[in-house]
């Protein structure tokens, strides 16, 4: 079939046009994966920034929550070791009373002696209530601790969590750009309108994935920021004395 000069020649302004477009999407592609690379870049250094900031700022709380925790603790083991030698102290003299009340009343009419039997009866029944509720005391006191050392537990094991899965997300988009980077390269390889539109949009794909992904990361620091903002973290006391310790260095 024969072709006039002008439709020729609006074949080839047609070939030159998709030519131009062609190349505008292969550079836009490039200034666009060369972005988005810089700016994960920057995320990254931003992110690893942030976290340290925040992981030094958790050491220090958990720090000053230990010996929070440590002097709380003392506090209520010496209140409860004084109540149980006070406790101790009246009964003694409560005894040495009741011994002198004895001798007296052993002197009187026996009338006395059903008196003093029955202030024996309620000072020891007194005293038995003191010496239980000192116990229950230091009972309760070592059990704040426990719970306390389990909520740290769970924190350290949740951010833990988090770490590996924004290890895992980052791997990815890292990827997901050697991706990015093999599509810019066939886009710029492709030769004819088919074969440039199904690179485009294996770029456009790989693009998508990526944007996907680090949004993942950016909801996954988030909640990992929420925990460790939320949570009080309880430390040893050989780790808030020594950050290089064998137990602080098992807890990161």
């Amino acid at each position: 079939m024969a072709f006039s000069l002008r439709e020729l020649r609006e074949l080839e302004q047609r070939r030159i046009s998709d030519e131009q477009t062609a190349r505008r999407d292969v550079e836009a592609a490039k200034v666009a994966a060369a972005e988005a690379a810089e700016q994960r870049k920057l995320d990254t250094a931003a992110t690893q920034l942030r976290a340290e900031r925040e992981e030094r700022y958790r050491i220090e709380a958990a720090r000053a929550e230990a010996a929070r925790q440590e002097r709380l603790a003392l506090e209520a083991h010496e209140t409860a070791e004084r109540a149980r030698h006070q406790a101790m102290l009246d009964a003694e003299r409560m005894r040495e009373e009741l011994d002198l009340r004895r001798i007296e009343a052993s002197k009187k009419r026996p009338k006395w002696m059903v008196v003093v039997t029955a202030l024996a009866s309620v000072a020891t029944v007194v005293l038995v209530w003191f010496t239980i509720q000192a116990m229950n005391q230091s009972d309760r006191s070592a059990e704040a601790t426990r719970v306390a050392e389990a909520k740290s537990e769970a924190a350290i094991q949740a951010r833990k969590d988090s770490d590996g899965e924004l290890a895992g997300l980052q791997a990815q988009v890292a990827q997901l750009d050697g991706k990015v980077s093999r599509a810019v390269a066939d886009m710029v390889a492709a030769e004819g309108d088919v074969a440039r539109r199904k690179a485009k949009r294996a770029l456009d794909e790989a693009n998508e994935q990526k944007a996907a992904t680090q949004r993942a990361i950016a909801k996954a620091t988030a909640e990992r920021d929420r925990v460790i903002r939320n949570t009080k973290v309880l430390i040893s006391k050989d780790c808030a004395e020594n950050a290089l310790s064998k137990a602080c260095l098992s807890s990161k």
